[in-house]
């Protein structure tokens, strides 16, 4: 094996791509990477998602490069989704700036597979393209830690706006009290402990138990020990 190897090498097999740009000479220069660095590549230049749905050919791009550096294309995400049914083999890769984190599950959502921060180097899109052709997606690792911290940020701010009296329910929930118990522990109305219940699941965006003990023990506090 030639331990020289690239592992960030686009490996040798013909594909088309797309790459939609606003900006000419900012395509032009994408268009040079991809030549330069995989010369079997079939290359297709748009200015915009409806240039390229609008170009003929009977066989759609394998891979789709999209920009998004302006407020009216974010407003094409929608355009986006209509890609995966025009193309429905198609991968597409946004790259884009950090300032939106909530698109982020939106965009992967939608079908997308790479995700990448607009000031990407030549090394980062040919990983991104190898992870992609493997099935697998791809996200730029400044994007994660940003969408983690902010995620901690959010859980945080949340616990705070919890009430004392929301504290000690939420910890009774994950230690496995039903809410039958902790109004008797608590004595509380059931209907009262339901309410709480419901409020502390939607400070905490949360869907059930299993979800707000994970949320809890990603920043942990003291919490009060149930009566069993």
């Amino acid at each position: 094996m030639n331990k020289n190897k690239n592992e960030n090498a686009i490996p040798p097999i013909a594909l088309k791509i797309a790459i939609v740009e606003t900006r000419p000479i900012f395509r032009r220069g994408l268009a040079g990477v991809f030549t330069e660095s995989w010369e079997s590549a079939a290359l297709i230049e748009a200015g915009s998602v409806e240039e390229l749905t609008s170009l003929p050919g009977d066989q759609g791009p394998a891979i789709i490069l999209i920009g998004l550096e302006s407020e009216k294309d974010r407003n094409s995400i929608q355009q986006i989704a209509g890609l995966n049914v025009k193309y429905p083999s198609a991968k597409i890769i946004i790259y884009d700036y950090r300032d939106d984190l909530k698109m982020i599950p939106r965009l992967l959502n939608l079908g997308v597979f790479g995700y990448l921060v607009a000031d990407f180097d030549v090394s980062e899109l040919r990983l991104c393209l190898n992870t992609i052709l493997q099935g697998k997606k791809y996200i730029s690792n400044e994007i994660v830690w940003e969408y983690l911290n902010h995620e901690s940020e959010v859980i945080n701010h949340a616990k705070a706006r919890l009430s004392k009296t929301e504290e000690v329910v939420a910890a009774y929930l994950t230690q496995g009290m039903s809410v039958t118990r902790i109004a008797e522990t608590m004595n509380r109305q059931i209907s009262t402990i339901s309410t709480i219940k419901a409020k502390i699941f939607k400070k905490m965006r949360v869907a059930n138990v299993l979800e707000l003990k994970d949320r809890l023990q990603k920043d942990p506090s003291p919490v009060p020990a149930a009566s069993v």
